[in-house]
């Protein structure tokens, strides 16, 4: 593995020889591939998958035997489960740790896309809680919105009861700040360097140089005093990055802790691949212990509308669907559905997952799935 020569002097020291050298045979080895369940989603609904065993950090996720090819599994599109990497999943535990005896009624995440965070933080809000997804570059902010909505289906197909309100927005930091909001709990899983992912995604090596380093270094703070000027007293903010240096990790942290006077009710943990089984990833949750009181709004949040969600009504007949139906379906192509199904809009699904809706008009079903969430390429 070519890699730059400043981040091999830095990394081989704050590493030391032993860790750098597992380091660096973890780049001889398959990526780890994990995935992590949604909502009330069982591993029996999964079995299909081949799982190996159980993330020991994540309630819902498991590490997987090899890759499969996720895009021809209807249950992914449906919402079922994410495929989100080991490390990152350790929020989990750190909201179990963090939260224990706080009462949530308004969450945030910062920079939330693709979504695999926010899918970890929904789990700990109740169904009166509202959780504002957050994500500054607008078509990243449209991904986000698809994997949330996704995962909102999977619960309407799973459960009854309600689930907390999740409302996905594409603004800054700093508008959100200037919003008037205060927020019981906000994640901050902020741009960093990457150099966690050097093994998963090789054109982050080429993007590296200390000038970015510093870049994002000092980007993350903005972002982090942003998310503490509306985070309330007696609230908790969990910082993470996906690299190692101490600039964007241990000196922020006591940025943190010296500049915002948070109190560190988590110890830090750095993840590094050949020592963990995940890619990087350094985490730590802060208490504010200071004073905040509600600003006047000085912004208003973008928020993204959604495409499918408000259209599944959980009383519409369902129409269950074979593999083949239901990737056609996926697809963007017309089905037929069985002849008992009433003439109108029927909700349409895989093992009991709903993917979606159609139009039935007897001979025919319309596909109605939207445009951009088809397959497009196998």
């Amino acid at each position: 593995m070519n890699l730059p020569s400043d981040f091999i002097t830095y990394t081989k020291q704050l590493f030391g020889d032993e860790l750098w050298a597992k380091y660096l045979a973890s780049f001889e080895e398959a990526t780890p591939v994990s995935i992590r369940l949604s909502g009330n989603t069982t591993r029996k609904d999964v079995e299909h998958l081949p799982i190996d065993r159980e993330i020991p950090w994540s309630s819902k996720g498991y590490y997987l035997k090899e890759r499969p090819v996720f895009t021809l599994d209807p249950l992914l599109h449906a919402g079922a489960y994410y495929v989100q990497e080991a490390s990152s999943q350790y929020l989990d535990e750190v909201l179990r740790k963090a939260t224990e005896g706080l009462e949530i009624n308004y969450a945030a995440d910062f920079c939330a896309s693709p979504g695999g965070k926010s899918l970890i933080i929904k789990d700990y809000l109740s169904e009166t809680a509202t959780l504002v997804s957050n994500e500054f570059v607008r078509k990243r902010a449209w991904i986000l919105a698809e994997n949330m909505e996704k995962s909102a289906l999977a619960d309407i197909s799973k459960s009854k009861k309600l689930e907390p309100t999740v409302i996905v927005t594409n603004n800054s930091t700093d508008e959100i700040a200037r919003a008037g909001y205060l927020f019981d709990l906000i994640v901050c899983d902020v741009p960093c360097s990457g150099e966690g992912m050097f093994r998963k995604d090789h054109a982050t090596i080429g993007e590296w140089s200390f000038d970015n380093v510093m870049k994002c270094a000092n980007l993350q703070r903005e972002i982090v005093s942003n998310a503490w000027a509306c985070l309330r007293e007696g609230g908790v903010l969990v910082y993470s990055t996906c690299t190692f240096n101490r600039y964007e990790d241990e000196d922020n942290m006591e940025f943190i802790v010296n500049e915002l006077g948070g109190e560190i009710i988590v110890e830090p943990r750095k993840f590094i691949p050949g020592q963990d089984c995940g890619e990087g990833q350094f985490m730590v949750a802060f208490m504010k212990k200071g004073e905040c009181s509600r600003k006047k709004a000085k912004c208003r949040l973008n928020t993204l509308s959604k495409t499918m969600e408000d259209a599944i009504d959980k009383d519409m007949p369902v129409c269950e669907l074979s593999i083949d139906d239901a990737l056609n379906y996926l697809r963007g192509n017309s089905i037929t559905l069985s002849a008992e199904m009433p003439k109108g809009i029927v909700a349409v699904s895989y093992k009991g997952f709903i993917l979606g809706t159609v139009k039935n008009i007897g001979s025919r079903a319309n596909n109605r799935y939207p445009k951009e969430w088809r397959i497009k390429h196998l």
